[in-house]
């Protein structure tokens, strides 16, 4: 459960980890089901929206719970206890589902994703807009979870609650992936949790030398006013068969999700 440290350090520093967010069990076969994916994404067998490094080097892969990929592990982790009661503790019971994807590693080569912030903000905004952004109430949960040891994510701790440095401006709005003072590299064994605030700078340095098998996903508070949004990549989970084979656990999360797109 979310303790009073990890609300903490949360606050100040922008993230925490958790080592009880999944069962053990739960994390092998996660694991497996994870290499099973990118086998068939890397030889091109399957691919429903996958971001690649080089031909055949996927480093992001998309759309864990959809049926074709016969692994229904995922989902049944989304609405696992464990995980949920870290959900629910930072943004409440009404839940929407956000997104589960796979990070991987290109064999072959480094890949660098420069460093930015999440959740839509975009990097020409004046110090007053952006800091009248970053304080508005969070919506969503996001989590990172290491089925290896993993130590590519890079983040800036406390940067979820101020205005950007020239120097972070300009790495940022230039698209470098130069080292920046104060970051500080997130390790995680496997089975930790990583929660982390969409707005902190962060970056991922994905390296050939380790595997790297980690779910990034989130979750959003739920509300049925909020506008509806185009659905872009993920036009694939509106296929009815999507939701004819998650959990029924699952149904509501994803029913609200269904709602609020816009095919």
């Amino acid at each position: 459960m979310w303790t009073e440290a990890q609300k903490q350090a949360f606050a100040e520093r922008g993230y925490f980890i958790a080592s009880d967010a999944v069962s053990p069990d739960m994390v092998e076969e996660l694991r497996q089901a994870a290499r099973r994916v990118k086998a068939r994404v890397r030889t091109g067998e399957l691919d429903l929206y996958t971001d690649y490094r080089g031909e055949g080097e996927p480093y992001h892969v998309s759309g864990l719970i959809a049926p074709q990929y016969g692994e229904p592990i995922f989902a049944q982790y989304l609405v696992s206890e464990p995980l949920l009661a870290y959900v629910r503790a930072q943004i409440g019971r009404e839940l929407c589902l956000g997104s589960l994807s796979m990070f991987t590693n290109p064999h072959d080569q480094v890949y660098n994703v420069p460093w930015h912030r999440d959740d839509g903000l975009v990097f020409d905004k004046d110090e007053a807009t952006e800091l009248a952004y970053l304080q508005e109430p969070r919506t969503q949960c996001r989590w990172e979870l290491a089925l290896e040891d993993d130590s590519a994510l890079g983040v800036i701790p406390g940067s979820q609650n101020r205005y950007r440095t020239q120097r972070e401006f300009e790495a940022m709005s230039n698209s470098r992936a130069e080292d920046l003072p104060g970051a500080k590299t997130i390790h995680l064994r496997a089975g930790e949790t990583v929660f982390w605030n969409g707005n902190i700078i962060h970056r991922a340095c994905h390296r050939p030398e380790r595997e790297r098998l980690t779910l990034i996903a989130a979750y959003k508070a739920y509300r049925a006013d909020e506008p509806s949004q185009d659905v872009g990549r993920f036009r694939f989970l509106l296929d009815e068969a999507v939701r004819a084979g998650l959990p029924t656990a699952l149904h509501v999360y994803y029913d609200r999700w269904k709602s609020l797109q816009r095919a």
